[in-house]
């Protein structure tokens, strides 16, 4: 038995893996975040990038990566 609110938040839920390193011959980071669930994965070199990403993924899921 489903209510109206559960699913609501699972509609609105996502989960990722984020995985940070920083590459010490370039001195740059590397971002890689994957959806959990899915073999769906992206590298980044800057956080704004990633978060973008991430909030275009959370709050509009039928838009383009």
């Amino acid at each position: 038995d489903h209510d109206m609110a559960g699913e609501a938040q699972e509609s609105s839920y996502a989960a990722f893996l984020l995985r940070v390193w920083h590459n010490d011959t370039s001195d740059d980071w590397r971002l890689v975040i994957e959806e959990i669930g899915s073999e769906a994965r992206r590298g980044f070199t800057n956080w704004e990038e990633l978060v973008i990403f991430a909030r275009n993924c959370v709050c509009d899921p039928e838009k383009p990566a």
